[in-house]
């Protein structure tokens, strides 16, 4: 578990120093988390730097039952704020991959669905590929220029970074997040000495350590989770994807996903859902595009609809479009109860040792989105 350190890289002991340095920064001559000129933050960008060797399965597993709990958290903010995230898996060189990114999508299916291929395998040697993962997610995610907007990298991992690799090292990284306004969340799991000295330096002006010596995650049940699942299936009944078949497919591809995941996470997501008041992501429903006023009845081109409308007249699609629109507001309706009662039920039964990392990750969230907090 020694820091390596050669001729090609930085020494073990100068690379420390360097992170040691960095931390002793005051926070007044960091850029990063700059407070927003209007106020408070109306929107988010989230990047998950997620170390996938073998040793990292526990937390793999609870990223996954998770994710949309730790999104639910951010879009009910008291200032409903729009969410993109963006997800890179990294493990070493000479691994299956150093790097496999997501790019920032307001999509969280998509998100989810790359998410849920990870498996945790490679690694071995103890450092890996941290400085490589975590200038990608810097310097090469298209993040937003607005300084409204809050960006923020939670780095995941229990190994240190190579400082024996002919590349950018952590003070150098870290400098680009503090020009370009990023926030770095390190999140350290297991209690490795050489570990927690790399992720501590990582922590910068409002940036938060997380510590998490043992990761055993659990998704918490409730009474109502199961009546959310058989409603999601009924909701999903009313899905109408309007555009190319690829669009159409991906709907289809994320309801089918979503009827496949656990009662608990199905309910997450749909409290997601309620949140960014849509039934689906990453696709358009053409009742949802409707009524937003981005499509009219008048102007849809038959070839973008379902099969099964395209010989329909105008009049009968509309008549047609109600009948689905009235049934798709009642289940609706009742999901937005069952919710409610869900959520009442957690805050009074909840365990924190039952979510450690998603409750560690969604309150930094809540914490850096409050431009006031210190």
């Amino acid at each position: 578990m020694r820091l390596p350190g050669n001729a090609e890289g930085l020494p073990s002991w100068l690379a420390m120093l360097s992170l040691l340095l960095i931390a002793m920064l005051p926070a007044s001559t960091l850029r990063a988390a700059d407070r927003p000129s209007n106020g408070e933050y109306r929107s988010v960008e989230v990047c998950f730097v997620l170390d996938t060797t073998g040793s990292m399965s526990n937390l793999i597993e609870a990223a996954k039952q998770k994710i949309w709990f730790i999104a639910s958290e951010i879009v009910d903010a008291p200032q409903k704020p729009s969410v993109r995230f963006c997800l890179i898996g990294f493990r070493d060189r000479g691994d299956a991959y150093v790097t496999r990114t997501t790019p920032l999508t307001p999509d969280m299916d998509r998100l989810y669905a790359d998410l849920k291929a990870f498996e945790a395998d490679g690694g071995g040697d103890f450092p890996e590929s941290v400085n490589q993962a975590l200038r990608e997610s810097i310097e090469d995610i298209a993040w937003s220029d607005d300084p409204n907007v809050l960006k923020l990298v939670f780095v995941v991992g229990d190994a240190p970074p190579h400082t024996d690799y002919d590349e950018p090292q952590l003070p150098a990284i870290l400098a680009s997040a503090d020009r370009r306004g990023i926030l770095v969340n390190p999140v350290l799991c297991g209690s490795y000495v050489d570990s927690e000295k790399a992720f501590r330096g990582m922590q910068r002006g409002r940036g938060r350590f997380i510590a998490l010596p043992q990761v055993h995650e659990q998704q918490q049940s409730t009474p109502m989770d199961q009546d959310l699942a058989a409603l999601n299936q009924r909701l999903g009944h009313t899905l109408l994807p309007y555009g190319n078949e690829e669009l159409r497919q991906t709907l289809h591809d994320n309801q089918t996903r979503s009827e496949r995941m656990d009662d608990a996470t199905v309910a997450d997501r749909l409290r997601y859902n309620r949140a960014t008041r849509r039934i689906a992501q990453g696709g358009r429903d053409l009742i949802e595009a409707l009524d937003a006023g981005e499509l009219s009845v008048q102007d849809l081109n038959p070839d973008l609809l379902p099969e099964k409308l395209r010989s329909m007249t105008a009049e009968e699609l509309t008549a047609h479009l109600g009948q689905i629109r009235a049934e798709r507001e009642n289940l609706k309706r009742v999901i937005r109860s069952l919710l409610s009662q869900r959520q009442t039920f957690l805050d009074e039964h909840r365990d924190p040792e039952q979510g450690q990392f998603a409750e560690a990750v969604a309150e930094t969230i809540r914490v850096q989105m409050n431009p006031t907090s210190p």
